[in-house]
């Protein structure tokens, strides 16, 4: 078992708070204690949570970036002869 409240390195009430949407607050009478197989669980489901924040924000950049992406055609000119185009 682990302090919620004692541990610098790792935010633990902020992970839970990010992943359970829920309050924690020090001294509320609730549990201060969590067990390292949900501690482990909760650092895996907060990585998880980060890859996929960063690979969304990797995708839509490229994608922004694609939609932008003009590619033009390599075609002769051709000696247009517009004097078909107005009555002289």
């Amino acid at each position: 078992m682990k302090n919620i409240f004692g541990s610098t390195e790792n935010n633990i009430p902020k992970i839970l708070r990010s992943l359970g949407d829920i309050q924690i607050i020090e001294n509320d009478g609730l549990p201060a204690q969590i067990c390292s197989l949900c501690l482990q669980e909760a650092n895996s489901a907060c990585y998880f949570r980060m890859k996929c924040q960063e690979s969304d924000k990797l995708l839509r950049k490229g994608l922004k970036r694609s939609e932008f992406v003009v590619q033009v055609k390599d075609e002769e000119l051709q000696d247009n002869n517009f004097d078909d185009l107005f009555d002289t």
